[in-house]
């Protein structure tokens, strides 16, 4: 035996080594195992409740998609293009009766039918250059005068509707019109230039023959329509004696290429006789006779010694 060296014997160590090589065995084997065991445990989880998470895969998971731009589209104002897009109809709508009749009620952009004329009446008596115009002052007569003076003259205005107009040797010619007097004296009450009965007269009707005449003066609109007989309107001169005289207001004919006016008096028969102007003492009448009308003259102002000369007298119509 070696001196300093410690000698076991055989029976003390084998079963102490055996051991130690067993516990060694385990405690890698411990180590092998948890190192394992931690490699394969999954991460945690996110949770959900129980029977939700399986709700949800029931139903398919959206992809996301890229947002492509649609270009715009105007209004959608008919049906039809609603249609097309996959939409309903649009509801009908009510109209308002109101909303009609409003715009019935704007004029028309129909030319008017009426041509409006407006003027002077100029007076002319044969052989003589003297002009004379009717006058716009009664001088509380009820009568209508006659004058010199243009600035004095009557300004009268009246309409020719198409109906009214007929052609004679090719000319336009109105019938039957009513001159409205815009600055006479009695114009407010009295606007229509017409004829009234005589004063002196036994009855309305005048003619060859008959020393029956007219007086001019104002009528009561709405006047007499065209071809009346004579009745009892409203006038200037009943107005102002008192006496009832007969009238007519829509006498007058007129040719708007020369413009002449002539009246037209119409009889209790219906008969329209020629009827001619004229003027004494500066009043003017009319009448279908004026030979009979001057030798039957019972009436009138003496003028030195010698009885007022009957003038006849032509009527034209100047525009102004």
């Amino acid at each position: 035996m070696i001196r300093g060296s410690v000698s076991v014997s055989p029976t003390e160590t084998s079963p102490s080594k055996a051991l130690h090589s067993i516990l060694s065995f385990c405690l890698w084997a411990a180590l092998t195992l948890t190192a394992i065991g931690i490699a394969a445990t999954p991460l945690p989880a996110k949770q959900c409740p129980t029977g939700v998470c399986s709700a949800l895969t029931f139903f398919p998971r959206k992809t996301r998609t890229t947002r492509t731009e649609v270009a715009p589209i105007g209004p959608l104002n008919t049906n039809a293009q609603r249609l097309a897009r996959g939409l309903a109809p649009k509801p009908p709508v009510r109209r308002s009766p109101t909303s009609t009749i409003s715009k019935r009620q704007q004029p028309s952009q129909v030319p008017s039918p009426f041509t409006s004329y407006r003027g002077i009446i100029s007076l002319r008596s044969e052989g003589s250059d003297t002009p004379y115009y009717i006058d716009k002052t009664s001088y509380h007569s009820g009568h209508i005068f006659v004058n010199t003076s243009i600035s004095e003259a009557l300004v009268v205005s009246f309409t020719s509707p198409s109906s009214e107009l007929s052609a004679r040797t090719s000319r336009s010619f109105l019938v039957g019109a009513q001159l409205l007097m815009e600055n006479w004296s009695y114009g407010g009450e009295f606007p229509l230039l017409g004829l009234v009965q005589g004063g002196n007269n036994t009855d309305s009707d005048i003619g060859s023959g008959s020393p029956e005449y007219l007086t001019l003066g104002g009528i009561a609109s709405p006047g007499t329509p065209k071809d009346s007989i004579p009745v009892y309107a409203n006038n200037s001169y009943t107005f102002v004696t008192g006496q009832n005289r007969t009238s007519e207001s829509a006498v007058w004919n007129a040719d708007l290429n020369t413009g002449l006016l002539t009246p037209q008096w119409t009889n209790t028969s219906r008969t329209q006789p020629t009827t001619y102007l004229f003027t004494r003492d500066s009043i003017l009448y009319a009448g279908g006779d004026l030979e009979a009308f001057t030798a039957n003259l019972t009436f009138g102002i003496e003028a030195e010694g010698s009885q007022e000369k009957v003038v006849p007298l032509l009527a034209y119509f100047v525009p102004i």
